[in-house]
C-alpha cells in the first residue's frame, strides 16, 4: 500500500496586468510537504497547474486542479 499524496497549486495575482510577473506556487503533501515555485510573465488569459506528480516505490501519483488567471 502506498501514502496518499496531493498536489496543490496556486497562481497570483489574479487578475494581473499583461507583461507582469505571474507566480506559481503548490505543494506536494504526502508523509512531509514539499514546495513549488514558479515564475512567468503573463501574455494572455489561461489556467494553470503542476501536471502530476508521479510517486515513488512508497508514495502514489497525485494531479494537481487548475487555477485561472485573468490577464488585463
Amino acid at each position: 500500500m502506498k501514502r496518499y499524496a496531493k498536489l496543490t497549486v496556486n497562481a497570483s495575482p489574479e487578475p494581473v496586468t499583461e507583461g507582469k510577473k505571474i507566480t506559481i506556487s503548490g505543494k506536494v503533501t504526502s508523509n512531509g510537504t514539499s514546495g513549488l515555485n514558479t515564475t512567468v510573465t503573463a501574455a494572455k488569459d489561461g489556467e494553470w497547474r503542476w501536471v502530476v506528480y508521479y510517486g515513488n516505490s512508497t508514495t502514489g501519483s497525485a494531479k494537481s486542479a487548475s487555477d485561472f488567471v485573468d490577464v488585463r
